[in-house]
């Protein structure tokens, strides 16, 4: 029973998650007025914000021991924010709504990972993957409805189904039970002191810098170039569905698939996936081109979800899992996303939008080599 109220809660989060996500690089571009060079640099702000404000939300989940609190918190600011923003499309005044929302949005995921993490360790009922795979879930259909409801109603409307959802969420988040967890009472700095000794937590986060980085930059220019294709915005929201939809079986067994496969081999085959995603989106231009596109996606986003948050959650001590987990996100989504958005921007700007993929294809050579590196590590 208690497994169906962690269910809920991340199929209500990533729902109202992804409603904003999937749609904001065309809501700033068509109700908003920016121009696709202007979105890029926006986007690009917005891991900054997550570099900065991720860190802290870890350290004061870990500080306080009260992550659950900590997340509500953040449930209810990201409803209010996203209700204000459906009602303003002032270009300086949505992007400061925009950014507050960023702020109190980047702790809630590892946050939430954190939680559940130590849940599953004091239940032998529970897995990460069957947990997680329902935000996936929640993330495919947030994304299909929030692009049926944009071309229906209007784009602010994806904002307003955003704040039901967090509200539900909240909900939901109440009727869970707070886990004992230990906690660092101390300097936040210390705890990254210790993080950034341990080898292996560092492997993770140079290997995800180029393969996460890459992947959700691209996801911030793909929809515009769908939209430039003349196709319509719930076709965006249907391949978004397509691509989340083939992540679902794979995080439900990603237990199995990582005991039977194991890190390396796993690390190698989102590599090899990723790069031929963006070779594909390179030279694409029917639908047939952007479901294969979406289905590579949703193999690569399956498969490094479940895993690299196990390798975490194996490699740190537990008292430190929120701070790790808030800093690896920080990087992978933060650092890594605000470089390859900017220079995406700026690529799908000047040259073409074929450019920009080809260079996120040729960059997966970093990845690549960074894995020959683990592999001989781990057969030292």
């Amino acid at each position: 029973m208690e497994n169906k109220k962690y269910y809920g809660m991340y199929f209500l989060e990533y729902f109202s998650w992804a409603a904003i996500v999937s749609m904001a690089p065309i809501y700033f571009n068509e109700s908003v007025g920016l121009s696709v060079s202007q979105i890029g640099m926006l986007l690009s702000l917005m891991p900054l914000i997550n570099l900065f404000f991720q860190p802290i939300w870890g350290g004061i989940a870990d500080i306080f021991g009260n992550r659950l609190r900590i997340l509500q918190l953040l449930f209810i600011s990201t409803a209010i924010l996203s209700s204000i923003l459906g009602f303003v499309n002032v270009p300086w005044i949505s992007i400061i709504l925009f950014s507050l929302y960023t702020i109190f949005a980047c702790g809630q995921a590892p946050l939430k990972d954190s939680i559940s993490m130590q849940y599953i360790a004091q239940s032998h009922s529970a897995s990460f993957g069957n947990i997680r795979a329902w935000g996936a879930i929640g993330f495919a259909f947030g994304s299909y409805g929030a692009g049926f409801i944009g071309q229906m109603f209007g784009m602010n409307f994806i904002f307003y189904l955003a704040a039901l959802g967090f509200l539900v969420t909240l909900l939901v988040s109440m009727n869970i039970p707070p886990v004992d967890v230990s906690s660092v009472k101390g300097n936040y700095h210390e705890a990254l002191r210790h993080l950034m000794k341990n080898r292996s937590y560092l492997f993770i986060l140079s290997f995800s810098f180029f393969i996460v980085g890459s992947l959700f930059a691209t996801d911030q220019f793909l929809g515009l170039y769908i939209r430039s294709r003349g196709f319509e915005v719930s076709t965006v929201g249907f391949l978004m569905f397509v691509a989340v939809i083939v992540e679902i079986p794979l995080i439900f067994h990603s237990g199995e698939i990582i005991k039977k496969r194991g890190h390396s081999q796993l690390l190698l085959f989102i590599t090899v996936v990723s790069a031929l995603r963006m070779f594909l989106l390179m030279f694409s231009s029917g639908l047939s081109h952007f479901i294969l596109a979406g289905i590579l996606r949703g193999l690569a986003v399956g498969t490094f979800i479940p895993l690299f948050v196990e390798m975490i959650s194996d490699t740190v001590d537990e008292r430190l899992l929120s701070s790790a987990l808030s800093f690896f996100t920080a990087v992978a989504t933060g650092v890594s996303v605000m470089i390859f958005t900017f220079g995406g921007g700026f690529i799908a700007n000047h040259f073409t939008y074929g450019t920009l993929f080809g260079f996120f294809a040729v960059l997966h050579l970093f990845p690549f080599i960074i894995w020959r590196g683990y592999a001989k590590l781990r057969s030292a």
